[in-house]
């Protein structure tokens, strides 16, 4: 027995609306990011996906535009210009920003949800916000200089490669659990480097990780790996050395720098550059070869 088929007779019922697609090509020369002329389905609206490609037409006024919620805004490498300006950035709202292009001057902030990073010029600026949860950053390898200002940003990915990351200060994560300040998760590639000036709850470096200032709560470092530090004062969870460099170079400030917990299989950790020795506190466990390269006359407690 067939079923039977029923009719909306609601006249008040929204019709479905289907997100656009546009295209910038900078066509009406004035560089305006609102311009309908600039792109090929006219200006972004609600909901909207958004491709920079195949233009060399830079994007640099009317750019405060972050009370619109785009899909995805994604700058292609067939893009040559220049998005936002060395001192004003484009901001916008997107759940996903794609920035794949050696060739263009990038200079953005969010909110965004997502950030991916393909190819870089050594000109990109990315910025998080606190409206919006910047759940993680990716950066895909290659060559990329990248600055990540401040706002909320959970976790940063960083391929291997020879990306250099620096983030600011005042970077900040929305999990409940975590145990310090900063970043909820950092992950270095071999070859690539981050520098931050925030705090990071888990540390994965197999790249070199400079943290200038900020607390760590877990690291873990594998043969490759190098983490330098500045200003914390101690490594509140547990450090895991498959290998890799500890370079602790804090200034003195009468204090001692504290490892909770660590599991040592192996690698080196070093004390020459800076004022502060290292005390292991608890269940410290040297399960390999470990090189401790101190300065002269420093000491080492392991609980």
């Amino acid at each position: 027995m067939p079923l039977p088929v029923l009719k909306n007779l609601n006249s008040n019922a929204a019709a479905a609306v289907t997100p656009k697609v546009t295209i910038w090509n900078g066509d009406a020369g004035d560089g305006s990011y609102t311009n309908n002329d600039n792109y090929t389905n006219d200006a972004p609206a609600e909901g909207s996906t958004v491709y920079v490609v195949n233009s060399s037409e830079d994007i640099t006024t009317n750019l405060n535009q972050s009370s619109v919620s785009l899909k995805e805004y994604r700058i292609g490498p067939t893009y040559r210009g220049s998005v936002g300006t060395p001192k004003a950035p484009l901001k916008i709202q997107a759940e996903r920003l794609v920035i794949d292009t050696k060739a263009a001057q990038v200079n953005i902030q969010g909110p965004f949800r997502e950030i991916h990073i393909r190819r870089g010029s050594g000109r990109i600026k990315v910025g998080g916000g606190t409206a919006n949860k910047l759940e993680r950053v990716v950066v895909h390898g290659y060559t990329n200089q990248i600055d990540i200002s401040t706002g909320q940003c959970n976790k940063l990915i960083v391929g291997r490669g020879q990306s250099n990351i620096v983030a600011a200060t005042g970077i900040t994560n929305d999990n409940p659990l975590a145990q310090v300040a900063g970043f909820d998760e950092i992950r270095c590639g071999s070859g690539s480097k981050v520098l931050t000036s925030s705090g990071v709850n888990e540390l994965y470096a197999d790249g070199k990780v400079e943290i200038d200032t900020g607390n760590i709560f877990n690291a873990r470092l594998t043969e490759d790996g190098t983490l330098t530090t500045k200003t914390t004062g101690r490594i509140d969870g547990r450090l895991t050395m498959y290998g890799g460099v500890l370079d602790i170079r804090n200034p003195d400030t009468g204090n001692t720098f504290t490892i909770d917990a660590a599991d040592l299989y192996g690698g080196e950790i070093n004390t020459r550059h800076g004022d502060q020795r290292p005390t292991f506190s608890a269940n410290a466990s040297i399960l390999g070869t470990v090189i401790f390269n101190l300065r002269n006359g420093t000491e080492v407690d392991i609980a």
